[in-house]
């Protein structure tokens, strides 16, 4: 494409956005669920909230949402439920279980609609019909920190802890006697796969697989990159991700992948994952939030607008909307929102934009410091270094040889 200099202004073509800012445009109506993949994270939308706008506390260590519809957060301060509007508090003057330590770790619902609720060396509780309750545990429980809990296909409710694993059967607790190498495991963090497997990651012990009536531990001598596992999750491809202290591994096809290495990524924590239903996997980690789509991996962290580097949890709220709890930055919520914004982060030449021309699958865009080509979700700039002047763009005439001159 040659480009001519004329000092004629003529207004042709589709003109999206004109104005001196970065470039807007209206998105096509988006399939639900999950976030668009080919925006940048500076392109989606966000809501913030902390204790200054509706959390009890900015320490946030589990968000679920229940088949009710509601949204409940863990907080170091209590529990805090969003109705789409505001936020209710459930805290020790309303919730006889919270004496003392108000600090909630874990959340879950199991099949029969009972909220799960993990505490901070005050063992676990639960939510059913408006009514909180407890039912009775073994005397070591009752002040265990309680990190999870997961349900298999015969309706057991699996509590992992600081101080072991136990279950629910038949609403009655029991610890675990038939696995003697299953007692005193500090467990971090508990899933149950596609095949009815129970999964425990452990503080110290590596990675262990429970299957029906066996049990199969890995460890760094199986190829682990650590033996302090923080989390495991499969995607819809049945790959299992995990979280470790130094960062991410995977078993695709029995072999464990260390993603880290692989995509050159911080060694830090990665507490937790999350598949969308367009196929995003993310990962919190301490250093931000990741997400890998087809190979490629982006970042949200503190540089580019999260309130806290340390991502606890993710929940995909099945509205277009992926919600981040962070250690000390309470809850951000980002959604794919109705515009695709398009800056100099994005790869525009300059943020300030006069004209834009479509010439069937491109997009010419005239800026006050050089012109930008945008065509299949890139961009291709050009300047004229010979004479700064023309730089200045701020209308684009195709005559009829099929040049495209810029005035």
């Amino acid at each position: 494409m040659v480009f001519r200099q004329s000092g004629i202004v003529l207004v042709l073509g589709l003109i999206w956005f004109l104005t001196h800012s970065p470039l807007a445009v209206l998105a096509q109506p988006q399939n639900t669920g999950g976030l668009d993949p080919m925006k940048k994270f500076s392109q989606y939308s966000y809501d913030f909230w902390n204790i200054e706008n509706g959390l009890p506390d900015n320490v946030v260590q589990e968000i679920v949402k229940t088949s009710e519809g509601y949204i409940w957060i863990a907080t170091f301060d209590g529990l805090a439920r969003y109705d789409g509007i505001k936020y209710n508090y459930f805290d020790r003057d309303n919730v006889p279980f919270l004496t003392g330590n108000q600090e909630i770790l874990s959340l879950f619902e199991d099949r029969y609609k009972n909220l799960w609720i993990g505490t901070n060396g005050a063992g676990f509780f639960k939510y059913n019909g408006g009514e909180f309750d407890t039912i009775a545990i073994a005397e070591q429980f009752a002040t265990a920190s309680v990190t999870s809990f997961a349900q298999t296909n015969d309706g057991t409710v699996w509590v992992g802890s600081d101080i072991g694993l136990g279950k629910i059967v038949d609403g009655e607790f029991q610890t675990i006697e038939d696995f003697p190498s299953l007692k005193n495991l500090a467990v971090t963090d508990l899933f149950v796969d596609s095949k009815d497997d129970l999964w425990i990651t452990t503080q110290t012990a590596g990675l262990i697989k429970k299957s029906e009536g066996y049990i199969k531990h890995f460890t760094t001598k199986h190829g682990l990159i650590s033996n302090s596992i923080q989390t495991l999750y499969e995607d819809s491809s049945h790959n299992l991700w995990i979280g470790t202290d130094v960062g991410i591994m995977k078993i695709f096809e029995y072999e464990f992948v260390d993603i880290t290495e692989k995509y050159g990524l911080p060694t830090e924590n990665a507490n937790k994952f999350l598949e969308d239903s367009r196929g995003n996997i993310y990962a919190a980690t301490d250093n931000g939030l990741l997400r890998f789509y087809e190979g490629k991996v982006s970042s949200y962290d503190e540089s580019n607008g999260l309130p806290n580097n340390i991502v606890t949890t993710l929940l995909d709220d099945g509205e277009q909307g992926i919600w981040l709890g962070t250690f000390r930055g309470g809850v951000v919520r980002i959604k794919n929102g109705s515009f695709y914004n398009y800056g100099t982060g994005e790869g525009l030449c300059y943020n300030v934009v006069n004209a834009v021309f479509q010439d069937g699958d491109d997009y010419w865009i005239g800026t006050e410091d050089g012109i930008s080509q945008f065509k299949n979700g890139e961009f291709r700039n050009y300047h004229f270094p010979q004479n700064p002047l023309q730089n200045t763009v701020k209308d684009f005439l195709k005559d009829g040889k099929g040049q495209l001159w810029a005035a």
